[in-house]
């Protein structure tokens, strides 16, 4: 293991300019055609056999010395409709689109940890996966990744997530909820319209949801804050189309982010009754709709406890610390249910940067140079479980 770092400093240049070519040609969440084709033309070259699904799933195989487990890295594939502001050199050439959540540079380690475990297939017993997922971006791809059944008998799933705040060259894992789940909240809302003029005559939904995304945002757990366990925000209010007439109609939408699963029903229940309760009081009726986005991104416990000295043996001190609990989303959840589960944080803020853009702004950049320590710790986790060990063990 101790090595692994170096050979994966070996691939700096591959990796680049790998994660340069996607940067440039980012392809949105369901379009992601050409970025497959790119990613399947790198593996072919390599050498690396591969297995496909439709145009956007891409899943490569290496088996190794002798049966065994089988152990998968997932890296995502979509970008974001965002107006790209770095000034980069392989900014993107595709107006409006953008790889602002880091999945060019998701993409050019799982290319090199295809090609260093290619390079290593006789080192280590078992079957090695590396899945290049489309649409993580909200389109549900993970769950496609699973019905296609290329990722059938998998044991264990690895991933990582760039993450702006942390260094670059710091990998962090650790165990239990790291991902929150996430719930995109539809709250209907309906009134009775009428005359500006005339405002005792009607029932003003846009009121009634004014006032439940105020009641929302005072809604809190009864619990301890210090590591908070949700966050809930209010993202749109759509109600009235003239400046003279009191809308009978009304939407309000926002998203509930938890880490725990019983704390989001409660919460849920909560949402409906505050909702229906402010309705009634100003004469209308609402309705919630709750749309499961993703569950919560779970580090399975005795799976982090096998590979956290591989990987602090390949990193060193680098490895250390506890992994940031993040309210973000991410389908990769969805995998739980083929097998247990770790995702790991890559420190990728630039050496003196002073000022951080969070994932998916504009100007976010990530350091190429932290991608070797993202190869590393992931290869280093495929290693320590495949290392000649037989499926029964």
């Amino acid at each position: 293991m101790k090595d692994l770092l170096d050979k994966a400093k070996a691939l700096q240049g591959e990796m680049s300019a790998w994660r340069g070519a996607f940067h440039a040609k980012p392809e949105l969440t369901g379009q992601e055609a050409g970025t497959h084709r790119m990613i399947r033309g790198i593996l072919a070259e390599m050498g690396v056999p591969f297995l496909i699904a439709g145009e956007c799933i891409t899943v490569a195989q290496i088996e190794g010395e002798s049966p065994g487990k089988c152990v998968a890295i997932r890296a995502d594939t979509d970008a974001l409709p965002v107006i790209e502001a770095t000034g980069a050199a392989y900014a993107s050439q595709r107006p409006g689109v953008m790889h602002a959540c880091g999945h060019d540079v998701h993409m050019a380690i799982g290319l090199g940890a295809a090609h260093l475990l290619w390079g290593m297939r006789q080192s280590f017993s078992g079957r090695a996966r590396v899945i290049f997922q489309p649409a993580e971006e909200g389109g549900h791809g993970a769950q496609r990744v699973a019905e296609s059944g290329l990722v059938d008998e998998t044991d264990h799933f690895f991933a990582l997530h760039v993450w702006p705040q942390l260094q670059t060259g710091y990998f962090r894992l650790s165990s239990g909820p790291v991902c929150a789940a996430t719930d995109r909240l539809i709250i209907s809302v309906a009134g009775r319209g009428g005359h500006g003029a005339y405002p005792e005559l009607s029932h003003s939904a846009l009121l009634a949801a004014a006032e439940t995304a105020v009641a929302l945002k005072n809604l809190v757990p009864d619990m301890p804050e210090e590591r908070p366990m949700h966050v809930m925000s209010m993202g749109e209010l759509c109600a009235g189309s003239y400046w003279n007439v009191i809308p009978g109609e009304a939407r309000l939408e926002g998203s509930l982010r938890t880490l725990d699963p019983t704390l989001r029903r409660e919460l849920l229940a909560k949402i409906g009754d505050i909702a229906h309760e402010t309705a009634m009081k100003h004469g209308c009726e609402a309705g919630l709709k709750v749309d499961a986005v993703c569950g919560i991104v779970y580090n399975d416990e005795e799976l982090v406890a096998q590979v956290k000295p591989a990987i602090e043996e390949a990193l060193g001190t680098h490895a250390e610390g506890i992994q940031e609990r993040a309210f973000i989303g991410d389908d990769f959840s969805d995998y739980r249910a083929l097998g247990t589960c770790c995702y790991a944080h890559l420190g990728v803020k630039h050496p003196g940067q002073e000022e951080v853009f969070s994932l998916h702004h504009p100007g976010f950049n990530p350091d190429d140079a932290a991608m070797p320590t993202g190869l590393a710790g992931l290869c280093a986790s495929v290693f320590q479980l495949l290392k000649f060990s037989r499926k029964d063990n």
